[in-house]
């Protein structure tokens, strides 16, 4: 699908006010996800275990281990600069679908930037830069003035500089393409260096048994608008890279940590016509919750917030063992019935007339909350009540 553009850099805030249609697409019209040796990208199963007042709850499935630490290609030189035609053809278009560039198609950050397009059902197509070496060409990116991708996304910060897997060819040729089309750019793992925007000095931390804490500066806050930016977010389990932001006037960092090294950074090329790529420092895989929290406003952003795809925020319900003594109860102990307006609070929630409680003096006592839009239709333990009375609905 291609959207015709005026100037999709220029006039950015014109494409912006087709998102309501875009965004309303279902999943199912992107295209299918492959990996990157061109097999379907398999879903991945969790299960869950059920459990009595009697029985100890058994450990749950653990995170999988991510095999953290550093980058193996930490230097590399800028490639020559990227080229840019004075201004773009009137009736340019561009494709609502990301290039996924990978090092070797088998990195664990792979599925990270896989499956967040998955969860959104966003069209991407996966170049495996060891598979195909010199095999990203114009070509493979735009067709004169139609422009094959509205935003690419690096697994690997090192793929945008020379001595990785790209060569210094194919490297000026992506980013003249991004130039060209003001096509943004995500590189996922990032070791910090001037080309993207940080300091000289480099650190690291390994945060599998103590986690980073990253703070929202305000630009961050505005690119993951839907995050508790009031809060930090726990980086975990995931080498860390630490560097400062550059002070040269280009750098908008997002993400800090408390010393103010820059976590996720933006950085515009003012000579290549104000490209921009976003560096995230720390390493991710498909389960941790930094790349959960993250995932939706890194693809928002680089597609320029428009983009094929739905996002969905779930809240399911968990009446179970509510009133249980066995010590995994969500009534607080020793909370007394005569508080009603918590009780209010919980019933109001649910939206039926099912919780009682029994006070010494007066017996049961049933909370009447107000009217609610929903009702609970799911199965529920009452261990730990009186007798129940017949439910009723409103």
């Amino acid at each position: 699908m291609g959207v015709t553009l005026t100037s999709w850099r220029e006039c950015r805030w014109r494409l912006t006010s087709t998102l309501a249609v875009a965004g309303g697409l279902l999943a199912a019209a992107a295209t299918p996800a492959f990996g990157a040796t061109g097999a379907a990208v398999p879903t991945t199963a969790t299960t869950s275990t059920g459990h009595t007042d009697t029985v100890q709850l058994r450990p749950g499935p653990l995170t999988p281990t991510l095999p953290t630490g550093p980058l193996p290609v930490t230097g590399g030189t800028p490639a020559p600069a990227a080229t840019k035609v004075a201004a773009l053809p009137a009736g340019a278009t561009v494709d609502l679908k990301v290039l996924v560039i990978s090092t070797t198609g088998t990195e664990v950050e792979l599925p990270a930037v896989t499956k967040t397009l998955d969860y959104l059902g966003t069209p991407y197509t996966v170049y495996n830069a060891t598979a195909t070496p010199n095999g990203l060409t114009p070509d493979k990116l735009a067709n004169g003035t139609h422009a094959l991708y509205s935003g690419v996304i690096l697994t690997d910060g090192a793929l945008g500089v020379t001595g990785a897997q790209l060569s210094a060819t194919e490297i000026t040729t992506l980013t003249s393409f991004e130039s060209t089309f003001g096509i943004r750019q995500v590189t996922w793992y990032t070791f910090p260096s001037a080309y993207y925007g940080f300091g000289a000095s480099v650190t690291s931390v390994d945060t599998t048994t103590t986690s980073l804490p990253a703070t929202y500066t305000p630009a961050g806050a505005s690119v993951f608008s839907y995050a508790n930016s009031g809060q930090p977010l726990p980086i975990s389990k995931a080498f860390t890279y630490l560097a400062q932001p550059a002070t040269d006037g280009a750098s908008t960092p997002l993400l800090t940590d408390a010393a103010g090294n820059a976590l996720a950074l933006v950085h515009t090329y003012a000579s290549e016509g104000n490209r921009q790529n976003l560096a995230l420092t720390f390493d991710s895989n498909e389960n941790l919750t930094h790349n959960l929290v993250l995932g939706y406003g890194l693809v928002n952003w680089v597609n320029g917030g428009l983009y094929l795809g739905e996002r969905h925020s779930y809240l399911q319900p968990q009446p179970d063992d509510i009133l249980l003594a066995s010590g995994d109860s969500t009534w607080p102990a020793g909370t007394s019935c005569a508080r009603r307006a918590w009780m209010t609070r919980c019933c109001r929630r649910s939206g039926w007339r099912v919780l009682t409680c029994r006070r010494p003096s007066t017996g049961r006592r049933r909370c009447r909350p107000i009217r609610c839009p929903h009702r609970l239709r799911s199965s529920g333990r009452s261990t730990g009540t009186a007798p129940p009375a017949p439910l009723r609905t409103r």
